[in-house]
């Protein structure tokens, strides 16, 4: 296969990008049936399923105990590169999809899924971000007592971070202090096995895209992570500065690979949790899991720790007969307990793409795509030193209260939507609680409804409406015209050849806009006994006019900055949506074909009281049972507005405390 050279050099790179760090015990590509036996045969202490963000967080943690054993299973392999072919190849995503979704034009819309060492923060985009100190707190209401706010929280996405201090801000509307002064003692972590950083270098038109929307009121933050989260703000990213490469779970697993009582298991797949029956409530004595066909049960004297993810972790539970008695006969699994919230409140972003033609004087990261000698030269400096643009990644960010971009009509308007769209017939205890708290935040115009994120780089072409993009170096492409209903990855032999033609020559950004707490309720349950096949997950996706109504003001915001200068002295033309005038019937008609989901999802087993619908409670424990915990984002009660993977670590973190005081006193 021929590669403009370009692209190759791109390509080239993404094995240096995405690698863990070598300061690690190896791992074979594919246990052998030897491995897997040995692990079968170990007396664990506790048994984490899921090697991902979550599990590698709360195991490495756990194995600091002298004498603890801890044994991590994981389905995925250890796999350190070409993280910008990964999503949609089997080798690194699971590549689930939903049902199709009536609300959403009839499209079966993709949800990727890390399969991997690491999980999804080795497929994500290197986002470092939390939320505002309010969303935070509510989680408090789901478990009163329990530490779960902004306070405690705080302390465990910190102990998760290692922010160094030096770094400079250079985004428009900041003070020079502000500038050089990024480091903020009170609320940055020094010492975590995550290296988040800022970036040295930023595509020409960040700057203009900031200034615009400073000049429509939406003003520069200069500390997004000490709780307010309004505003546009550079947001940290996942890089190893030191070595230009991405800062993931792998290094929980770095910061414990050489020690005797740490034991990981790949390309192992948990199919069930084994119980015994005693007293009143359930105990877990181990987990089956299958290697190549064969099954094996490894046995665990103290907890088991479910950390599967969103998707899989109440799979698990259902297959181990835990869950909603008439889900899990019609899938035929014997019920153990009957826990009808697994599986329900599944909660995630919704997104639509705003996309310009920049004039050819804009150095972006299509720019690496389209100029073989800028390339070139990029690839021998990060050969040399692993900076310059491939140790470089997106990083404007803007999160906005309704107030900050909507007239006080349109804002009305919005609330009156969420109004009747939440006051209808059949919503559980829980979805009141959430709906009570949400409509709160409404009225107090403090916590962000929308985000707005640019991506420097072309992914939708208006030669075929097709889309395409060199995330990260590789061609990914989404199978459906505006639909983006499913992840399938190809590389073209050669530019003339490439979808789009001459499209690929030119310089975009694209604009991502996010809807932050959809009212849908999705649910994600098993249809088949069969522990190896899908769940079926209906994400209920644009069922209800606020949701549409939310991204559609959003987008008119984002095609209204590309009329403001100083961002449009760079702009060309809009490619999508499609230029012109669009009545706000089109507008809405063209969100659902259009919209995604922004693949964070949470809430499958939530943290709340059982009589609301919960599946675990404030110490995580299952309902029910004795001993099996949940650490991942399942147990979310509550969407954030910013991306989940801060938190998700700071849910390890904090149910490793959690158990080692329950179980050591410390």
């Amino acid at each position: 296969m021929h590669l403009p050279f370009g692209f190759a050099i791109v390509l080239g790179f993404i094995a240096s990008l995405v690698s863990a760090s070598s300061q690690c015990q190896s791992l074979p590509s594919a246990p052998s049936a030897a491995d897997a036996r040995s692990f079968s045969r170990i007396p664990f202490d506790y048994i984490v399923v899921g090697g991902g963000t979550a599990g590698l967080t709360v195991a490495s943690r756990l194995a600091e105990i002298p004498n603890v054993q801890v044994g991590v299973l994981e389905a995925g392999a250890r796999r350190a590169g070409d993280m910008g072919l990964a999503q949609g190849n089997a080798s690194y995503d699971w590549a689930f999809s939903t049902v199709p979704q009536p609300g959403a034009a009839g499209r079966q819309i993709s949800q990727p899924r890390g399969k991997m060492l690491g999980g999804s923060s080795g497929l994500n985009l290197l986002a470092w971000n939390r939320p505002s100190k309010p969303e935070l707190d509510a989680w408090d209401q789901f478990a009163p007592g329990a530490g779960w706010n902004w306070t405690s929280l705080l302390g465990y996405m910190m102990k998760a971070e290692s922010i160094i201090a030096g770094e400079r801000n250079p985004f428009p509307g900041l003070t020079p202090q502000e500038e050089n002064d990024t480091y903020n003692w009170a609320v940055d972590g020094t010492s975590g096995p995550i290296r988040a950083s800022l970036n040295v270098l930023y595509p020409d038109n960040i700057p203009p895209f900031v200034s615009s929307l400073n000049n429509i009121g939406i003003l520069t933050n200069p500390n997004a992570d000490a709780g307010n989260t309004t505003g546009v703000y550079n947001t940290r990213t996942c890089i190893d500065r030191s070595t230009g490469t991405r800062s993931y779970a792998t290094q929980y697993y770095c910061h414990s690979s050489c020690q005797p009582n740490f034991h990981v298991l790949t390309n192992a797949q948990v199919t069930k949790v084994v119980f015994e029956q005693g007293g009143q409530n359930v105990t877990a004595t181990g987990v089956q899991y299958v290697v190549d066909g064969q099954s094996y049960t490894a046995n665990a004297s103290t907890e088991v720790i479910l950390a599967a993810g969103t998707v899989q972790t109440p799979q698990i539970l259902e297959l181990s007969g835990i869950g909603n008695t008439s889900v899990l006969e019609q899938a035929g699994v014997q019920t153990l307990l009957n826990l009808p919230g697994v599986g329900e409140n599944l909660q995630e972003h919704l997104f639509a793409p705003v996309q310009y033609q920049l004039n050819s004087s804009v150095i972006n990261f299509d720019t690496l795509r389209i100029n073989a000698s800028f390339a070139a030269a990029q690839a021998a400096q990060y050969s040399a030193s692993r900076t310059g643009w491939l140790a470089a990644s997106d990083s404007a960010f803007a999160y906005l209260p309704f107030g900050a971009f909507l007239d006080a009509s349109d804002k009305s308007a919005l609330i009156a939507a969420f109004n009747t769209s939440t006051q209808t017939a059949g919503v559980t205890p829980l979805q009141a609680l959430q709906y009570e708290i949400q409509a709160g935040w409404l009225q107090e115009d403090v916590v962000p409804q929308v985000e707005v994120l640019v991506f420097s780089k072309g992914i939708i072409s208006p030669a075929d409406d097709q889309v395409y993009t060199t995330l990260l170096g590789g061609f990914q492409v989404r199978s459906a015209s505006h639909g983006y209903s499913g992840w399938t990855c190809r590389l073209t032999s050669t530019w003339e050849s490439a979808p789009g033609g001459s499209w690929f020559y030119r310089a975009y950004p694209f604009i991502l806009i996010l809807t932050e707490f959809i009212i849908d309720t999705p649910s994600k349950h098993i249809n088949s006994s069969n522990p190896l096949a899908y769940p079926v997950i209906n994400g209920n996706y644009l069922d209800n006019d606020y949701d549409v109504l939310t991204i559609a003001n959003a987008v008119k915001l984002a095609r209204r900055v590309g009329t403001v200068a100083p961002f449009s002295s760079i702009v060309v033309a809009e490619t999508d949506p499609p230029p012109g005038e669009l009545s706000d019937s089109d507008l809405n008609d063209w969100v659902r074909t259009t919209a995604n989901p922004g693949s964070h999802l949470i809430g499958t087993a939530a943290m709340a009281p059982q009589s609301l619908g919960g599946v675990v409670d404030g110490q995580l424990k299952v309902y029910g049972t004795t001993n099996v915990r949940i650490a991942d984002a399942s147990i979310m009660p509550l969407l954030i507005a910013t991306h989940i993977q801060q938190p998700v670590f700071a849910i390890a973190e904090k149910l490793a405390d959690i158990l080692k005081q329950a179980h050591y006193g410390h």
